[in-house]
């Protein structure tokens, strides 16, 4: 297995990152823990729903006389009896549906949770390629400022400057070399938490591509959460399970039947009688009779009181899922605004660099502003970057808000 993984992260080295590959959700959705305990507990579910289906056991009594009554037609010797209990009309339906409707919800709350885990996946991915391409920024960054370093030195020999820009050159260069190597042992943490997520072993080799690429998604904003999103769905069967409780307490309250046969074993009598010896079979019904009330309407009170708790449940949940949507789109938005901020800052400190790098190159003066610049550019970079994979965190969230809609 964990060379099959191997073989899924060699596989995408050149991939843009604009989502996580089909062959590690897939491979998620097989493995997450989480997940399949949700998924066993629908199953279980399903499982007990069987449980009320059928008919009860039928009784099955075997009584033999130690001392044998005398009749007329001789000894009463055994009696075999069998009864069967009938419910009220429809009982055992109503606790079907009953238990079914709480395994559909069993069942919506495993897509809730196998959506949440892709949502998961993506916020557990994105930073991954995000700290490869800081990595790759910082240590550019470094080849720079070593250039940097050369031609403050060569000023210096030239008597165009003097040696505190080295100096300054050397105090950015042990910066940078320091960023480098704390993202680099920041790596084995993400990848921890993308691991953790797929069940596989820390030691897995992952190799991912450094590239990041904007959202081109045109996506018209949602009025409001679907009635088909399965948390709203799953406190709906909630609820109906508790309706169907509440037929199967009513019905409970009425009467039960009970259908039976008893079958003596008669011996025969010394005295010659015509029916002497003959078995006797007796047919019976019996009826219970549920004049205690107070347990049934203890039920019945329970279930609307089941009604009642998930109505408000499934108001509070759509509230809920609401807010997180308006929240949702406003960090979209917030972070494309960013993006489009930070490349035309980009653009525009890419120019002043060049235009401050000549001029320095020319007369050796205001280096400190080079320096400033570099490290300026090197931050927009990097806010840049930040700002790729916030728009995919946050995507993920808007897609899982999404779930339901046609």
């Amino acid at each position: 297995m964990r060379n099959l993984l191997l073989l899924i992260f060699m596989a995408v080295p050149m991939l843009a990152v604009a989502q996580v590959p089909e062959e590690l959700e897939a491979y998620a959705y097989t493995h997450n823990p989480k997940l399949l305990a949700t998924y066993k507990a629908f199953e279980r579910s399903v499982q007990e729903a069987a449980q009320v289906k059928n008919m009860a056991d039928p009784e099955l009594s075997i009584g033999y006389f130690i001392q044998p009554i005398e009749t007329r037609n001789g000894p009463q010797v055994a009696k075999l009896s069998l009864m069967q209990m009938f419910p009220w009309f429809g009982s055992y339906k109503a606790q079907y549906a009953s238990r079914a409707a709480v395994a559909e919800a069993r069942y919506q709350e495993f897509l809730k949770e196998k959506a949440l885990l892709k949502v998961a996946l993506t916020q557990a991915w994105f930073p991954l390629a995000e700290q490869a391409h800081l990595l790759a920024l910082e240590q550019e960054n470094q080849q720079v400022l070593t250039a940097y370093k050369t031609m403050a030195e060569r000023q210096f020999e030239n008597n165009k400057a003097g040696m505190v820009d080295v100096l300054r050159v050397d105090l950015m260069l042990q910066q940078s070399i320091t960023e480098v190597e704390i993202l680099q042992q920041q790596r084995k943490s993400l990848q921890t938490n993308f691991y953790t997520l797929l069940n596989v072993p820390e030691d897995t080799v992952m190799k991912l591509s450094d590239a990041l690429v904007p959202l081109k998604q045109d996506y018209q904003p949602l009025d409001s959460i679907s009635d088909q999103h399965p948390e709203i769905v799953a406190t709906q069967q909630m609820q109906s399970s508790g309706e169907m409780a509440l037929k199967a307490a009513h019905k409970a309250g009425m009467p039960q039947f009970k259908l039976g046969l008893d079958y003596m074993f008669v011996g025969k009598t010394p005295l010659e009688a015509p029916n002497s010896g003959q078995d006797a079979i007796m047919p019976m019904v019996a009826i219970t009779l549920p004049i205690f009330r107070k347990k049934y309407k203890a039920k019945k009170a329970a279930a609307e009181l089941v009604v009642e708790e998930w109505a408000f449940r499934e108001a509070a949940r759509r509230n809920a899922l609401q807010q997180d949507l308006e929240n949702t789109l406003f960090e979209l938005t917030k972070a494309q605004k960013l993006l489009n901020l930070y490349e035309l800052q980009l653009t525009e400190s890419r120019h002043a660099l060049n235009l401050l790098y000549t001029a320095y190159a020319n007369d050796g003066k205001d280096f400190e502003e080079v320096l400033r610049m570099q490290q300026l550019l090197l931050n927009y970079e990097k806010q840049r970057v930040k700002a790729l994979t916030s728009i995919q965190k946050i995507w993920a969230k808007y897609e899982y808000l999404q779930t339901g809609q046609e």
